[in-house]
């Protein structure tokens, strides 16, 4: 399978190629084979950008670390009409 990842406006830079007038509605990412994988790339190109009038702040550690681990307990709901 692939991992596809929408990040938050601002955490990878979009300047100097594309400007803001999509309004925060694209952002720059890959399709990548793993969680880990897309982790990866995100530590490698999320950063402040000066020109940019939005940033994300800064993580607090890596999104590959983040990722690595264990997510505990997790709940699925399904809706039914």
């Amino acid at each position: 399978g692939l991992v596809g990842l929408k990040t938050s406006r601002g955490r990878v830079p979009l300047t100097p190629l594309t400007s803001e007038s999509w309004y925060g509605m694209v952002v720059d990412h890959a399709v990548a084979r793993s969680v880990r994988d897309s982790a990866l790339l995100l530590d490698l190109t999320h950063g402040p950008d000066p020109l940019s009038p939005y940033g994300a702040p800064a993580p607090k550690g890596s999104f590959a670390a983040a990722a690595a681990r264990d997510p505990g307990k997790l709940r699925l709901a399904v809706y039914r009409k």
